[in-house]
């Protein structure tokens, strides 16, 4: 009841830029005190309103996910992904596995996350209505796996093609996070999920959209879309664009096409020949960033003139200070 509530008021807000609380509360059957919470609640978790006595103002425009949007823009391109939208799930990875049809690709996104993630298990803060918070479901034949390891870079460079469509010159930090002039814009986690007969990937990826840079990580300089544009990116437009171009490279590694990431690193890399750290642990490697490998491994030369070819795993690229 209190999610439909925050779902109601969050939905009520986007369109009316100011609303009278006890009307509201009127309106949906509640007791002004458990109207003021919802109140307080979306406003904690978003930061789009104010108040003042019983008048709710947005103070900042948004525009909510719409499933039909999303769904019409892909039916337009012939894209066969199904599509839900959730005001509130713990994580979309795992809210779209659970799309129906199950054997199919899908799409899930979301207002808000309580349990967002990152590459090596970090939290990736999830407020109202502020990012978006994207997973793409795809099945591929358990004969198209060991075609696989080129697909989290491929995923970076459909992010970046998108982003700059939208006018962002954005590039990727090997091996997956977009960067604008060194600054952390979005993040990308793949998962796969063995089955009988088919092995399930899962894109999840988390946006930057409105500015709110208290809630962006501290690890990270971050950067966001109404920070670069001086206004938010239409997260319906961008979700149905991504998911049409995420969908086409899964298609071309399904019918055994080369991605050729090598050939095309030099246009997407933020790093690419310059000094770098890897960072694995407490171990520190300086030294050059000289491309990707057909499979995505980084080709890494250090400070010795010893050639490396690195996988993701445990570790980080960084700039050299």
């Amino acid at each position: 009841m209190t999610i439909e509530l925050e779902r109601a008021l969050f939905l009520a807000l986007a369109e009316q830029s100011s609303l009278s609380l006890p009307k509201w509360c009127e309106a949906q059957g509640i007791s002004y005190e458990v109207g003021e919470k919802v109140f307080d609640t979306i406003q904690a978790q978003g930061g789009f309103y104010k108040r003042e006595g019983e008048w709710m103002d947005r103070i900042s425009p948004y525009t909510p996910l719409n499933q039909e949007a999303i769904s019409t823009r892909l039916q337009a391109c012939e894209i066969p992904v199904a599509v839900e939208v959730l005001f509130d799930t713990d994580s979309t990875n795992k809210a779209v596995l659970a799309v129906d049809p199950l054997d199919s690709a899908a799409l899930c996104v979301a207002e808000k996350q309580s349990s967002g993630r990152g590459r090596q298990g970090r939290e990736w803060s999830s407020p109202l209505g502020r990012s978006l918070y994207f997973s793409l479901r795809y099945p591929f034949k358990l004969d198209d796996y060991a075609r696989l390891s080129p697909l989290s870079l491929q995923v970076g460079m459909d992010l970046v093609e998108v982003l700059r469509a939208f006018g962002i010159d954005a590039n990727l930090k090997w091996p997956n996070d977009i960067w604008v002039q060194g600054e952390k814009l979005a993040g990308i986690l793949l998962e796969t999920f063995p089955r009988e007969g088919s092995v399930m990937v899962v894109i999840g990826i988390g946006l930057n959209n409105h500015t709110m840079r208290e809630t962006l990580s501290a690890s990270y300089n971050a950067t966001s879309c109404e920070t670069l544009l001086g206004t938010p990116l239409d997260r319906n437009s961008m979700a149905a664009l991504l998911a049409q171009k995420l969908y086409e490279s899964c298609e071309r590694i399904a019918h055994g096409e080369s991605l050729r990431i090598d050939e095309r690193w030099p246009d997407y890399s933020a790093l690419l020949n310059t000094r770098v750290k890897v960072i694995s642990g407490d171990s520190v490697i300086y030294g050059q960033e000289l491309g990707v490998d057909g499979d995505g491994a980084l080709q890494f030369m250090d400070e010795n003139g010893k050639l490396h070819s690195i996988y993701s795993g445990e570790l980080s690229l960084r700039p050299a200070e």
